[in-house]
């Protein structure tokens, strides 16, 4: 069963592979290093939005 809990930790775990990647793009030595970063931050982020909204209908099922 899904948990509130749950939902919680994939959202915190997102944000901190949100910080991780932000402190590589600080770092980064050219524009398509940035874009590169950035393409996988956003796709990180659709699949923690997909993960969490599939969570949120089992828990109102």
């Amino acid at each position: 069963m899904t948990s509130p809990e749950q939902i919680l930790a994939i959202g915190i775990e997102r944000l901190a592979m949100m910080r991780e990647m932000a402190k590589i793009i600080i770092n980064a030595e050219t524009k398509e290093d940035i874009l590169f970063i950035l393409k996988t931050m956003e796709e990180q982020l659709d699949e923690g939005i997909t993960e969490i909204d599939v969570l949120c209908k089992q828990m109102g099922e």
